[in-house]
This record gives C-alpha cells, sequence and structure tokens, in this order.
C-alpha cells in the first residue's frame, strides 16, 4: 500500500513538473541549421537536436558544468566538424548562436517599441517607465542576434558626444553614428532595464 502511494505521489509530482527542468534553449540565428549538443569533458554524449534557422531548441537534460557544443556543417581539415562549445552554467539559461559562431545571452531586458521620438524626449519616455536608454554595446548584440522583432532602423543610445550629438545604431547592420538632438531629428526608442 506504501508502494501504491509512492509511485502515485511520485507520477502527480512528475507530471506537475516538480522535479522537471528544461536544460539551456539555443537560437539559430547563423545560417541553415546547426546542430546542438550535450556533452561532457570526456566526449561523452547526453543529448544533440537540431535547429533550422531562426529556429530555437531546447535542450531537456539538465547538467550543470557540462559542455554546450554547437556544429554548423563546416568541417576542420582532418574532417571532423567544426564546433563551438561553452560551458552550461545553469539550467534553463537561453542563448543565441549568431553567423560570427559566438553565444550571446538572449535578454528579456527590453521594453516595448516607444516609435520614433528626438533623444531628449526619448531618455524622458525611459525615465518615465524607471529604464533607461540602452548602450551602443546593448544595440549591437541585439544586431548581432539578428534583432529579431526589432524594426531594421536606427535607435538611440545613451551615449552621447557632445550636448547636441547622441550615438544611434542602426540594428540591421550594426552601423552607428553621432546624430544632433534637436527636437527635429528623430530616431526609434526601444527603453532598457537599469
Amino acid at each position: 500500500m506504501r508502494l501504491n502511494k509512492f509511485l502515485g505521489f511520485s507520477l502527480l509530482v512528475s507530471s506537475i513538473g516538480l522535479f522537471a527542468v528544461d536544460g539551456p534553449t539555443v537560437k539559430n540565428m547563423s545560417g541553415p541549421w546547426i546542430k546542438v549538443h550535450l556533452s561532457d569533458n570526456n566526449g561523452n554524449l547526453f543529448e544533440s537536436r537540431e535547429a533550422k534557422y531562426q529556429q530555437s531548441v531546447t535542450m531537456t537534460k539538465c547538467v550543470p558544468g557540462r559542455l554546450l557544443l554547437v556544429e554548423w556543417g563546416e568541417k576542420e581539415s582532418d574532417g571532423r566538424p567544426k564546433v563551438v562549445g561553452a560551458p552550461m552554467k545553469n539550467c534553463g539559461s537561453k542563448v543565441i548562436f549568431t553567423s560570427s559562431y559566438e553565444f550571446i545571452k538572449e535578454s528579456n531586458d527590453w521594453g516595448d517599441e516607444e516609435g520614433s521620438k528626438d533623444w531628449n524626449t526619448a531618455k524622458r519616455t525611459c525615465e518615465s517607465k524607471g529604464m533607461r536608454l540602452p548602450s551602443k554595446a546593448e544595440l549591437l548584440a541585439v544586431q548581432k542576434a539578428g534583432a529579431s522583432g526589432w524594426k531594421r532602423d536606427w535607435y538611440w543610445t545613451n551615449e552621447t558626444i557632445s550636448d547636441k550629438q547622441a550615438i544611434h545604431v542602426d540594428v540591421s547592420t550594426g552601423s552607428s553614428e553621432a546624430w544632433s538632438i534637436d527636437s527635429f531629428k528623430t530616431s526609434l526608442v526601444r527603453c532598457h532595464t537599469k
């Protein structure tokens, strides 16, 4: 009788997910497909999954301290697949694998699209939400990650050149330049958490 109650409790707990923890999620922004592997330092493979371009794959195993490896179809001179790896630090992490074959942490630190505004209005808009304009580096990371969900246009940064100019970044190309902060000059606005 006790065994039946224990098995029933175990089944209930696993069905509601108390012990179920997803492994890392990797989004493919590098090319037609990638293979994601979860391995240890000795080459033991725990899991492999494939993701097409702009798709994400979530590993089912959560094994902190293991290696997260990605291959994308190119070969080394000896015929082995080219692979980039990173240590898996925690369960449930979300990363983007970019076209420059690197991992970028996926961020939920962005506010909604605020439209086109002059720099001073953009700055006040973000501050009124308890947020700030993003740095140039943060916008360039968005561009490297594929700018999914962003308009392909110029966005203000929090960086100024003088009291008359601020930097804005084109998230579709990664270009940046100084732009007048006069009220008739506008760029798009997306606020970032402080």
